[in-house]
């Protein structure tokens, strides 16, 4: 089991009239899946959409990773942001 540490992220605010896309997406090899999420917040980091998604072919973790990229801006576009 390998184990992973990471330092503690602090959420910075977007500039005014902008929003945020906060973005990750997962690899699973073995299986050749993988998944992303995402959640988009305002400028006062009031949360205003979120998706999550299944990729059930994935090639490989750059694969997940752009869909990932599609996917957050896709949802902003869907809701008007551009």
């Amino acid at each position: 089991m390998k184990i992973v540490v990471t330092e503690e992220e602090i959420w910075l605010k977007p500039d005014p009239k902008f929003i945020k896309l906060n973005v990750d997406a997962t690899f699973f090899a073995e299986q050749g899946v993988g998944a992303t999420a995402i959640i988009i917040r305002d400028e006062r980091g009031i949360f205003l959409a979120a998706l999550c998604k299944f990729i059930p072919y994935a090639a490989d973790a750059m694969t997940s990773e752009a869909m990932m990229m599609r996917d957050g801006l896709s949802l902003a576009n869907s809701l008007g942001f551009q």
